[in-house]
């Protein structure tokens, strides 16, 4: 099956006006997207839901240092920190990278069976998450998941995004949505690197 079966939605040329900031804030620098603070800043596209089968996916040009971490979120049920619900796939940075699939209950985490696995990705990769039914997959450049796990909690359309944790830390090309069965017909971009086809 192929990954991602959805476009862009946002390439950084602009501001940041379609998304949420829950936590610290983001900005534009560059045509990326950068953290405003030297911790947590989770954001998330304000509109609309996707789902409930949807997927999110973004380029990390800018991956950061070990000690550092990656989050992106598919089904969020509200757009306030302290009462969203949903699913991540997060990375922790370390002299090997750290993947889980993890349950999110009023912003707080809990890692669900099938992780962590160790898998480092560096600058430049695409990192994604995608949900259909219970089943949940977290991916590195398209093609086979590296990650996946199951769980029926949250069922239902929700928000997608993220934590672009730090200020080092940078984004590009974050795209995603309602999963499209058969996939989407890959960019040039994604072509040249492999990724959806």
């Amino acid at each position: 099956m192929a990954f991602p079966t959805t476009g862009v939605l946002d390439n950084f040329s602009t501001d940041m006006s379609a998304w949420t900031v829950l936590v610290g804030g983001a900005s534009v620098s560059s045509g990326r997207c950068v953290g405003d603070v030297g911790g947590q800043n989770r954001i998330a596209r304000t509109t609309p839901t996707y789902g409930p089968d949807s997927e999110a996916y973004v380029g990390v040009p800018v991956k950061g240092s070990n000690g550092d971490w990656f989050n992106l979120f598919v089904r969020m049920t509200t757009l306030v920190n302290s009462t969203f619900d949903g699913y991540c796939l997060a990375i922790d940075y370390g002299t090997t990278d750290s993947w889980n699939i993890q349950e999110m209950l009023n912003g707080d985490f809990t890692n669900l069976p099938g992780g962590p696995v160790a898998l480092d990705f560096t600058a430049g990769d695409q990192i994604g998450i995608e949900i259909i039914g219970s089943a949940i997959k977290g991916y590195r450049n398209g093609g086979t998941a590296v990650i996946s796990a199951s769980d029926g909690t949250y069922a239902s359309a929700g928000y997608i995004g993220g934590d672009i944790a730090l200020s080092t830390q940078r984004w590009d090309d974050f795209g995603g949505g309602t999963y499209t069965a058969g996939g989407a017909t890959p960019t040039p971009m994604q072509m040249m690197m492999g990724i959806g086809t």
